[in-house]
Order: structure tokens, then C-alpha cells, then sequence
């Protein structure tokens, strides 16, 4: 025998639209269920690329003296970042950089000022939320100079995927950060605005259950690196097929 749950963060009994309870309606309690398997997740494109957990730049400004800046949290394109960041660094000291400029042809950032300045993403006390690797720069202190070229290519790509762990169903998967988790979804974006995945054979996920009633269900929705997504007010639902 077969069913599709319908579960929807929106309907939670406690909790955050990536952390939640949901207490099952009676109608929907499983009752010696065999198998659960992901068929599949549609949430909205609230996700934000830059996040307090990468918002964050050290410098030492053309005075000599560190400073700290942060960028607010918010889902960014490359001219909207080049302004953010080019706004902060002039929020505080000096107030001397000229430009933060994106080469479409590299993909680069290109951080400028009137004199000479440093980046400080390796030595700064907030490298562990440094936005560097985000706008390409190494984990390294940049040369006092006064333009600073990124090492690598502009980073605004969404999560690639997203790990659920549901704890009633357990957790026999595991991430190359070691982080364990029930189903991961890799995230694909439609021309409607929707992060989706649908499963299918070529993408089988399921786990086998050995329990007699399972009535409340414990969602964690996850980056790689184990930390809770912000949804930012969005909704999202999975469906899963449970067998009897």
C-alpha cells in the first residue's frame, strides 16, 4: 500500500520554516510504515546569498588603521553587491575608495582607492564570516596597494543543494562536511521563480522504517555545512511517498 504525505513548513506546531515540529493530524499519522522515500520539494527563491555567516570584510584603510564593515544580509547580483561593499568600506574612516568595479569577462572583483590599502581576509578577527571567498578573494591578506584584484571568479550561485533531516526517520546519509542528514536535494530553479527537485529513479532517496506509529515529524532543513537555512518568511513543501 501506498500514500503521499503533503508536508508543508507553513503548517508547523513550533519552531521556524527550516526547524520545525509539525504534530500530524490523525488523518495523516503513519501507522507501521515500511519505507519513506523523497518525491518531492518545492520551496521559493527566499534563500539570500549573502548571509551573516558571510557579510563581513577587515581592512586596514590608507591611514593604517584596521577597520571592520558588514554588508547587509539580502540576495545580491553582481552590481548590486559592487555597491553594497563599495558603500560599506566608505561607511567608516577615510572614506576613500573610489570604485568596486565586476569584469564580465573574468568574473572578478576589483576593489580601488586613492591610496593604498589591505584587504584583510586571512589575518582580520572576522574571517570566519569574511564575504572574501563570496566576492573571490583567497583566505590571505591582499598587498597593500591600491587596487586589489580577486583571486578567483565572483561566488552569487544560490546553494547547489540542501540537506533535510527529518528525526523520526533517522539519518543514514552523510555530506563530505561529515554532516549527516535523511534527504538532499539538489536545487534547481524554474522559469516560474521555484526551487524544485523531483525525484525519479535516476535519484532514488528513501529510508526504511521499523517503527509502529510515527505522529510528529522533527525538519531540519540544512546547508552542507550543517547550519539551519534562513528561509526569510518562505514557505516550502515536501511530499513523500510512504509504504506500507
Amino acid at each position: 500500500m501506498h500514500q503521499l504525505l503533503s508536508v508543508n513548513s507553513a503548517d508547523s506546531s513550533s519552531g521556524t520554516d527550516a526547524s520545525y515540529v509539525l504534530n500530524l493530524p490523525s488523518a495523516a499519522c503513519l501507522y507501521k510504515p515500511k519505507r519513506i522515500r523523497l518525491r518531492q520539494v518545492i520551496m521559493p527563491i527566499s534563500l539570500y546569498n549573502v548571509r551573516s555567516t558571510n557579510n563581513t570584510i577587515d581592512f586596514k584603510d590608507t591611514g593604517g588603521t584596521t577597520r571592520s564593515v558588514t554588508i547587509t544580509p539580502g540576495a545580491y547580483n553582481a552590481t548590486s553587491l559592487c555597491s553594497a561593499v563599495l558603500t560599506a568600506l566608505n561607511s567608516v574612516g577615510p572614506a576613500d575608495f573610489t570604485t568596486v568595479t565586476y569584469s564580465a569577462t573574468t568574473m572578478k572583483i576589483t576593489i580601488s582607492n586613492s591610496g593604498s590599502f589591505s584587504l584583510l581576509f586571512g589575518s582580520g578577527t572576522n574571517v570566519a564570516t569574511s564575504i572574501g571567498p563570496t566576492l573571490g578573494y583567497a583566505v590571505a591578506d591582499t598587498a597593500s596597494a591600491t587596487s586589489a584584484v580577486a583571486d578567483n571568479v565572483l561566488q552569487l550561485y544560490h546553494p547547489e543543494s540542501l540537506f533535510i533531516s527529518i528525526f523520526e526517520f533517522g539519518t543514514p546519509g552523510v555530506n563530505s562536511k561529515g554532516k549527516k542528514y535523511t534527504f538532499s536535494m539538489l536545487v534547481n530553479t524554474n522559469p516560474q521563480g521555484v526551487q524544485e527537485i523531483d525525484n525519479n529513479q535516476d535519484y532514488d532517496q528513501y529510508v526504511d522504517i521499523n517503527q509502529n506509529s510515527i505522529t510528529t515529524l522533527s525538519v531540519n532543513l540544512c546547508y552542507r555545512d550543517g547550519t539551519v537555512v534562513a528561509m526569510n518568511g518562505g514557505h516550502w513543501e515536501m511530499v513523500l511517498e510512504v509504504i506500507y
